[in-house]
């Protein structure tokens, strides 16, 4: 079992994103660790990008804020770095290709390897493509996680099936309902956990959560407090992710 399946091991996962550097390095490395006192199960690290645009608006926002203290990949992997001296969670890289094709691909999974990084989410790379990383990401044991949105059934299993780590399901323009059969497609295909996006929502929220998911993401509710509270966030974000862990 990889470390990035045993998020799932003790029922659903509270899994936690934060754009790098945002609002600085050093807070986001005070962040990860008030997040994982709070209980979550993993972390998820974004890349800082340009042009995020597959993003939420408040992560978007985040990863403008990361670009603007001066964050980039090599502070991603400093931040990991940092933590795993603390923190043995596992912890995803959530990116887009461009920062990782200009590290280059040997050099960018090693380096996840040396500093403790155990997944990668690249937003923008098709299925069709994944056999760009693949077997660098095997090389590495680094799990290279597809982020799945609604499509096909046929296409829903065709990923499934050859999904690591676990998958991101966004069901976006679908119904609980919906998602719920969906998941179910995916969960047919493979043994990998499905954690679905829960963006900002909030404890009395869980009750949408679709009927199979494994676990949430919670992204746009932390960059929305990042936001507000800046570089004094860690309190903010520990109340909010207890207060769902309280409920889960």
């Amino acid at each position: 079992m990889s470390n990035t399946a045993k998020a799932f091991e003790n029922g659903k996962a509270v899994i936690g994103y934060i754009a790098a550097g945002d609002p600085d390095a050093e807070s986001s490395i005070k962040f990860i660790s008030a997040l994982a006192k709070a209980g979550v199960d993993m972390i998820e690290l974004g890349i800082p990008f340009s042009d995020p645009i597959a993003d939420e608006p408040e992560q978007q926002r985040a990863s403008l804020r990361g670009l603007d203290s001066g964050a980039n990949l090599e502070t991603a992997f400093n931040i990991v770095r940092e933590v795993r001296k603390s923190c043995q969670l596992p912890i995803a890289f959530v990116s887009y290709l461009n920062p990782v094709y200009r590290y280059g691909y040997e050099e960018f999974f090693s380096e996840c390897h040396n500093v403790g990084v155990d997944a990668l989410f690249v937003i923008d790379l098709p299925f069709e493509e994944k056999g760009e990383l693949i077997d660098f990401a095997r090389k590495y044991s680094v799990d290279l996680a597809p982020t799945m949105v609604p499509t096909s059934d046929e296409r829903l299993r065709m990923i499934a099936s050859e999904s690591d780590g676990f998958i991101y399901f966004v069901p976006t323009k679908v119904d609980a309902s919906e998602a719920s059969r969906m998941i179910d497609v995916i969960k047919g295909s493979t043994k990998t956990p499905v954690a679905i996006a829960f963006g900002d929502k909030t404890a009395d929220d869980l009750g949408t959560v679709p009927q199979g998911a494994d676990g949430i993401v919670i992204g746009s509710g932390l960059a929305k407090i990042i936001g507000e509270y800046g570089k004094d966030s860690a309190d903010a974000l520990s109340r909010y992710i207890r207060s769902i862990k309280d409920k889960m």
